[in-house]
């Protein structure tokens, strides 16, 4: 008799996730491998595919899992709890799992607010397996004995990390519910064309999660990850891959040798990658050559911030000489790469002047880059953002505010990209005219980017703005007014920008091989 295993990512509260649920897949791989399990994914995050509470009950008691796993994070907090709670009212007798990326900080909230049995912290690969094992033998177990749990209040202590990632098994999207997120060729981007190979950040930047991305560094082999995305491939045949490491480059030694391997097994000539990682990383003229060679066309950096006291003040501090040295290296190389970068606003030190000097320096970088990306800092928990500054609005918990919770997405937040709703909660009290700099910053370069790609699309692009300030108008009006005139405008752009970001990818794919230029001279 098999133990029958669910897993369940909630819906998120405001925008939808345009990536699949990589961890959730992960563990679910996992739990396919073991002896005596059936496992399946539903994940409610679907463009297509909405279920109430109704349907996932539904879904429970047709598959009546023995287990259920709900994967949290800051998006999807309060849906989750929400959602356990009235699980656990409607089948008490199944075992209810809480994990995910917002149990690294918060797994004492989960074990507080939900009525979930067991709040599994942290990376739960070893933890997972020991779990539903000790279940199989003896089902009414307190499971004490196994660290990295949170059971009736206890804590039994910390997280076994896993050492060797080539132990994991490779992303099996059988047991997801793909079919929900893919209905045309595009919609593999993001959901079935991403790969993670690393764990783990040297870095501290103050925005981003010490205990989840702190942790020890780890990764996969060459070999590994090489067979993985051709693994991938045959699977999907999708030509593009996002390599979603933070840092692919930080270790340069195991990136060469992972573009070999690439090309070793030919992939190089069927897919072509974008992968992201951190100015301060060394790109050595071999480095350039071995990318280019393998595949990779497309390098985001996350510089964020360019002036002094900015860069000092996130903790990610590189010379703007060395920036700019670096930058010109890679753009005018004879390998034609495209450049990504994003600037990262709203924090609770900006001021006017902080703002309008990142304007300058960013604007001084502008011709290295296709693309410049504009986002809001929304505070997370575990971050030096969140536990230093948070209480300047009083709000420690703003993911379970009904300002948040109740946030339904405007026009004006899809195309400003301002996913968690950062400008209207406006976490630091910053001043009207601050965020006003920070609308003119972000439209900037949004058009900047437009341009490079294609300058005409500069046009209708003019034409979304005055959608985009009447959409802000009509919000600050009534939410629910603006939610009702522009929810047909959200549903189009978002296709829209889906179709055109794939069509990006798919010229990529048309230059998958070399040049006649080089291609002599990689070889």
């Amino acid at each position: 008799m098999k133990t029958r295993v669910l897993l369940l990512r909630p819906r998120y509260s405001t925008l939808i996730s345009p990536f699949s649920a990589y961890g959730l897949l992960t563990i679910g791989s996992i739990i396919k491998k073991m002896a005596h399990t059936d496992v399946k994914i539903i994940d409610n995050n679907s463009l297509y595919k909405f279920y109430s509470d109704d349907d996932l009950f539904q879904i429970i008691e047709e598959y009546n899992p023995e287990i259920v796993g709900i994967n949290i994070n800051i998006m999807n907090a309060y849906n989750s709890y929400d959602f356990i709670n009235q699980l656990k009212q409607k089948f008490p007798s199944v075992m209810i799992l809480a994990g995910g990326i917002h149990s690294y900080n918060n797994a004492k909230e989960i074990a507080l607010k939900s009525a979930c049995d067991v709040v599994i912290k942290g990376e739960a690969d070893i933890t997972i397996q020991k779990l539903i094992k000790q279940f199989q033998m003896d089902k009414k177990s307190d499971f004490s004995n196994i660290t990295g749990l949170i059971i009736n209040g206890h804590d039994t202590g910390p997280t076994e990390l896993l050492t060797d990632l080539d132990q994991l098994p490779f992303i099996d999207y059988s047991i997801y519910n793909l079919d929900d997120f893919v209905k045309y060729k595009q919609d593999h981007h993001f959901i079935t064309n991403v790969v993670i190979n690393q764990r783990g950040c040297p870095y501290t930047c103050t925005f981003c999660s010490a205990d989840f991305l702190h942790s020890r560094y780890r990764r996969h082999s060459p070999q590994y990850v090489a067979k993985h995305i051709e693994h991938l491939y045959s699977q999907n045949s999708y030509h593009s891959f996002f390599i979603a490491d933070n840092n692919f480059t930080l270790n340069t030694q195991w990136a060469m040798e992972v573009c070999q391997e690439i090309k070793r097994r030919g992939l190089n000539k069927l897919i072509n990658f974008e992968f992201q990682t951190n100015i301060k990383c060394n790109f050595s003229d071999a480095l350039l050559k071995e990318l280019y060679g393998a595949g990779f066309r497309r390098i985001e950096f996350g510089i964020e911030r360019l002036t002094d006291d900015g860069m000092k003040s996130v903790h990610k501090y590189v010379p703007y000489e060395e920036i700019v040295e670096r930058l010109e290296k890679i753009r005018y190389a004879q390998y034609p790469f495209e450049l990504f970068t994003n600037i990262l606003l709203g924090f609770s030190f900006d001021t006017l002047d902080s703002l309008k000097r990142e304007l300058t320096l960013f604007t001084s970088v502008k011709s290295y880059f296709d693309a410049i990306g504009v986002k809001f800092l929304a505070p997370i928990p575990g971050t030096k953002e969140y536990s230093s500054n948070i209480h300047l609005k009083g709000v420690r918990e703003w993911y379970l505010q009904d300002s948040f919770t109740k946030l339904k997405t405007s026009f004006f937040q899809m195309a400003m990209f301002d996913y968690t709703g950062a400008y209207f909660l406006n976490y630091f009290n910053l001043d009207r005219k601050i965020l006003r700099e920070m609308i003119a910053i972000q439209i900037h370069f949004i058009n900047h980017t437009i341009r490079s790609t294609n300058q005409w699309l500069i046009i209708p692009r003019y034409f979304e703005l005055i959608l985009v300030f009447l959409s802000l108008i009509l919000f600050r009006i009534s939410p629910s007014i603006e939610n009702f005139v522009f929810y047909p405008v959200v549903k189009l752009r978002f296709f829209l920008m889906k179709w055109i970001y794939a069509k990006l990818f798919n010229e990529m794919e048309q230059e998958i091989f070399c040049s006649k230029e080089l291609k002599g001279h990689l070889e």
